[in-house]
């Protein structure tokens, strides 16, 4: 049985038409015929077939199956547990016996060639795949197989030239260049076809009509080789006739021009890396040459992603060893070679070797590389690793050979050095202009960009916009190259903001360049239609992750492969699509690439699976979050704050799917179960953020709305916010009392306790207190139990009760160490540390703000770290140690800025003015109170350290020392400065 899809789709048996009448049944053959010889899940015939699926879309694709099974042979269409399996023979497709054509007249004479080429040739009855050329499952396969028919053609055509039919070629090579009007390959043939038919005034204008192509369309002038036959066709130059063309050739790639030459001249010349500049990897090509030179199995792989640069780096690391093997280098691009028994013919060709038959490729091979000191190079293996064999037999029969492959996944085979490219160096977030201009991916990126807009320069600006570009880009040097090739257009700025929105923006269409070095997408396309089935589901469902992932996490969230998902995970591990990510804890995390990510995510929208697995995704952090608030509270929470830390990124996009998809219940009990660790690691304002926007939705059940509620008043409490914390409490309340939740409603309690308390008000805070402490005794909840205690003693400290409040904070500080709760031991040390500062002990002190440091660095605590810091510094004033206060300072406002904490920014303000107003410095000391009123105007925190009896300084005092009209002016000027700038003049102005 023969299938035609080199033109319209026709299946004939005995040499008449089987027919096929119904379109979705020959569309559903055409799809197994592309992908014979492996399963094709139903699901993915499915969504093939149809855009929008009807209800009965499995029966009715059932009922295609069997109606093709009445028309095919016994055994050729196999229903498999994963799907379907076609098979065909090698010889029952056009397409099949076209590329195996195609290879034979690779390595064949250049007579046999041609005859070879035309065979293939004659195949064609049309447009590939004519009848499904709108059908998004045709498109790879068209683009492929057009490819190589156009490949075919030029080829022929220079076949001819040489042999003195250009007459012939005429009409052809007018069609080709009337189609790709940019491929000056093809217009030097044309042109070269018309000076040999006497049509020299033809020829020019074929030229001239290519530079106007060229300048308009890509914006470059002709190439120098086209550029000289150009002005050979004008001075009738001799080399131009019949029968000295090779020798003209010869002479031609002596003197370096090569892209106009015929492929046999290019075979017989020893590759040679690419005119690109080869930028960075410097220490890696020193490893590699020794580890090629010294490698016992003589075989080295260069490993790695998509658009990593192993192509380019495998060709400089040959240029460099070419001197090392006496019969030279010889690289073999495999990228259009699919079938694996065909790479030892393909091998021949590239040594000119003539093998009758491919089954005896591998033993001409080997007899002729059995006498050589040979470097082969092998790019692109990853898609015909069942040939591995083939290069350790040759290595076993070679011993002068050694071998150099690149592939996105190691051969796996005994011996192999495999070593991993990594994508260039990007700089790191803040660096400085001078070194990220200094950095491997800005280089080779402003190297490009050049190319492509001569005399494009650095700015300053433009420096950090290039640094975060090549980070965006995962430093991967395609991706670098493609984006560089768009300076001639658009600004880096630009090209930066479309990047999420069009990863298509990373494509060049100029000729010269191997199809999957095109564009990024084309690359990672390679990868992908490698893998099976049940792989590209995960794959794709991965993409739903931001920031990496665990096995655990992925077993929730993939909808395909679940049940054996770790062998899936090492084969997109092993396809170099996934990457190990650093992490907390034992568990190994993955992650993709950025620039994977989102061809991964492009995919996924392009199936029906998109909605349900980001809700499984969200769910999934939901648990997480339920999961994580009491071990928050214990004694693993250092541990549990980098977990989650961790998951960030993931949590936040499941944030921010439960509001756009209408599912408030997940976000907001996913943002309430974290109220410890917004608050330690300093994310209170986006959690506040998140919380108020899902509770402005009017959509969410009671309980939920409940607990976001205390979650807001949770956050408000830290930025000393008491209205909101009042409003967001009385509001959960409600709710948590109707339930009976009796932790919940002393939780909240204990919120307006403090609140109350902080703002110097005990008589309202001590009853709300004292409740809250009853409820958590009966409930038997010891840590909220001692929580309470803890803050009942900050709250009495406020009225000079400090016997009282030590007590109280002792006792509360014994019953959270028992409770493992190091972020509270830590708060109350520094508390306990304020109450022996107001009562003039400054060496009790001063030893609990240095205990309490200890513990909030240990779980990088910068909110309580900030009141330590200002504690110790508060200490050095009453010392008069003014150089300690300075520096304590300056590091408290660099935590405080780190937990975004504005009253703790405000707090060292007023301190920094106190040590300004002492050592005379009265003008800087109102710019300091000034900045701290513009950051934080509200009432001041009566348990903080910059209450009157700590900090020393009041407005009234210094405005009496000033005067008002100064003390006004300076005060205006410190509002009017920005943070850092009045951090900067008062560190200039107090550490001299």
């Amino acid at each position: 049985m023969e299938f035609r899809v080199l033109g319209p789709f026709e299946v004939l048996h005995e040499g008449a038409v089987v027919p096929l009448s119904a379109a979705k049944q020959r569309a559903l053959l055409a799809m197994l015929l592309l992908k014979s010889g492996t399963t094709v899940s139903g699901s993915r015939l499915i969504e093939d077939l149809w855009e929008q699926p009807p209800v009965s879309a499995r029966k009715v694709l059932q009922t295609y199956v069997s109606k093709l099974r009445q028309v095919l042979p016994d055994g050729m269409l196999l229903t498999r547990p994963a799907g379907y399996t076609l098979l065909v023979g090698p010889d029952d497709l056009d397409a099949a016996t076209f590329h195996r054509l195609l290879i034979q007249a690779e390595g064949a004479r250049e007579g046999d060639e041609a005859q070879l080429l035309r065979q293939a040739l004659r195949l064609w009855r049309g447009n590939a795949l004519e009848d499904f050329a709108d059908e998004p499952f045709a498109q790879p396969e068209i683009t492929r197989l057009e490819g190589l028919r156009t490949r075919a053609l030029v080829r022929r055509c220079e076949l001819d030239l040489q042999e003195g039919r250009h007459h012939a070629v005429l009409g052809e090579l007018e069609a080709l260049v009337q189609d790709h009007p940019t491929d000056e390959r093809m217009r030097g043939q044309l042109m070269l076809a018309l000076y040999r038919s006497g049509r020299q005034v033809d020829a020019l204008r074929v030229f001239r009509d290519g530079r106007r192509a060229l300048v308009d369309q890509l914006g470059v002038e002709p190439s120098e080789p086209l550029r000289h036959l150009h002005d050979a066709i004008l001075r009738h130059d001799p080399s131009l006739d019949l029968g000295r063309g090779l020798a003209a050739a010869d002479a031609d790639a002596d003197a370096g021009d090569t892209s106009l030459l015929p492929d046999a001249v290019l075979q017989r010349r020893t590759s040679r890396p690419g005119v690109t500049t080869f930028v960075g990897r410097t220490a890696e090509l020193v490893r590699l040459r020794r580890l090629v030179r010294d490698s016992p199995a003589r075989l080295v792989s260069l490993t790695g992603p998509a658009g990593t640069g192993k192509t380019r780096l495998a060709a400089e690391l040959a240029a460099g060893l070419q001197p090392q093997y006496a019969d030279g280098v010889v690289v073999v691009d495999l990228t259009d070679v699919f079938d694996p028994v065909l790479v030892a013919s393909t091998i021949c060709a590239a040594f000119r070797l003539r093998p009758g038959e491919p089954a005896e490729a591998t033993t001409t091979l080997a007899r002729f590389l059995s006498r050589r000191r040979q470097l082969l190079v092998l790019d692109s293996f990853e898609h015909l690793l069942p040939a591995a064999h083939l290069v350790t037999d040759l290595l076993v029969q070679a011993p002068g050979l050694t071998v150099l492959v690149t592939s996105r996944t190691a051969l796996e085979v005994a011996g192999e050095d495999a070593v991993e490219v990594p994508p260039l160096r990007v700089p790191e977030r803040g660096s400085s202009p001078d070194v990220v201009a200094g950095t491997d991916a800005v280089v080779l990126f402003l190297d490009r960009a050049r190319s492509a807009r001569p005399g494009f320069e650095l700015t300053e600006r433009s420096t950090t916009t290039v640094g975060e570009l090549c980070g965006r880009l995962d430093g991967l040097p395609l991706a670098i190259e493609l984006a560089a090739a768009r300076a001639d257009l658009l600004s880096p700025a630009a090209i930066l903001t479309r990047l999420d929105r069009q990863l298509d923006l990373l494509a060049d269409d100029r000729a010269g360049q191997p199809a999957r070095h095109r564009s990024l997408r084309a690359a990672i396309d390679t990868s992908y239609e490698l893998l099976g089935q049940r792989e590209q589901d995960v794959f794709c469902d991965l993409s739903v992750f931001a920031g990496g992932f665990t096995l655990a996490t992925a077993e929730t969230i993939v909808s395909a492969g679940r049940p054996l998902l770790v062998d899936v995970v090492r084969t997109l591990r092993r396809a170099s699509l996934l990457h190990p990510a650093g992490g907390p804890g034992d568990e190994p995390r993955f992650e993709l690439l950025q620039t994977v990510r989102t061809y991964s995510r492009d995919r996924l929208e392009q199936t029906r699976r998109s909605a349900m697995v980001r809700d499984a995704h969200a769910s999934a952090f939901r648990a997480l979050a339920e999961e994580a608030e009491p071990q928050l509270r214990g004694p693993d929470q250092a541990r549990w704050l980098d977990l989650v830390q961790a998951e960030l990124p993931n949590i936040r996009q499941a944030l921010q799917w439960a509001v756009r998809n209408g599912n408030v219940d997940t976000g907001l009990y996913t943002a309430a179960g974290l109220w410890r660790f917004w608050q330690v690691r300093g994310h209170t304002h986006e959690a506040r953020r998140h919380l108020e926007a899902m509770l402005a939705e009017p959509s969410g059940s009671t309980e939920a709305r409940a607990a976001g509620n205390l979650a807001v008043a949770q956050c408000a409490f830290a930025q000393g916010d008491p209205r909101a914390v009042s409003q967001h409490v009385h509001a959960a309340m409600v709710v948590h009392r109707c339930r009976g939740d009796t932790r919940s409603v002393a939780f909240g309690l204990v919120l307006l306790g403090a609140s109350a308390g902080r703002a110097g008000d005990a008589d309202h805070g001590e009853p709300h207190l004292h409740e809250a402490m009853d409820l958590a005794t009966a409930a038997g909840d010891d840590w909220l139990g001692a929580m309470c205690l803890g803050y009942l003693g900050m709250t009495v400290s406020t009225q000079g009760r400090y016997v009282e409040a030590r007590h109280r904070l002792e006792d509360g500080l014994r019953g959270v160490r028992e409770c493992g709760d190091s972020r509270l031991i830590g708060w109350f040390l520094t508390n306990l540390g304020q109450v022996a500062l107001a009562d003039g002990d400054l060496v009790r002190a001063r030893r609990r703000f240095i205990e309490a440091l200890t513990w909030e660095r240990r779980l990088a605590d910068a909110w309580s770290e900030a009141w330590a810091l200002q504690g110790l510094a508060s200490v050095a004033i009453r010392d008069e140690n003014i150089a300690d206060a300075v520096d304590l300072l300056l590091q408290s406002l660099a935590s405080a800025d780190r937990a975004q904490s504005q009253p703790a920014t405000a707090s060292a303000f007023g301190l920094l003015a106190t040590v300004a107003f002492t050592t005379g410095r009265r003008e800087l000391a109102a710019q300091l109170l000034g900045a701290a009123n513009l950051i934080w105007p509200h009432q001041r925190f009566h348990w903080s350290l910059e209450q009157e009896p700590l900090t020393g300084i009041t407005a009234d005092t210094l405005r009496a020392s000033l005067g008002p009209e100064q003390y006004d002016e300076h005060w205006a000027t410190g509002r009017a400065q920005t943070t850092d700038h009045i951090i900067a003049t008062a560190r200039q102005l107090l550490m001299h």
